[in-house]
């Protein structure tokens, strides 16, 4: 089952560390499994920045990019500033 996981790292309800944890033991317990982890920087729990921008259509778009690569296994930062 590819997973893909995408996570702000100004996000309050949900800490980071969690899916940092989640991706290491699913990398661990699966060597093949297709992942892609992606970390936003500056963007909240709803993937919206400091300005009440969002970028939700940015983390869907980049889930289709994934996909049409054949869901290579990646880690990914990107920034919004």
């Amino acid at each position: 089952m590819p997973v893909y996981i995408a996570h702000g790292t100004a996000d309050n309800n949900v800490s980071i560390f969690s899916d940092d944890l989640l991706v290491a033991e699913l990398l661990r317990t699966n060597k093949k499994r297709k992942l892609k982890y992606l970390i936003l920087n500056e963007l909240d729990h709803g993937y919206i920045d400091s300005n009440g921008n969002s970028h939700s259509s940015f983390v869907l778009k980049d889930l289709f990019n994934w996909i049409e690569k054949g869901l290579p296994r990646q880690v990914e930062t990107k920034s919004f500033k």
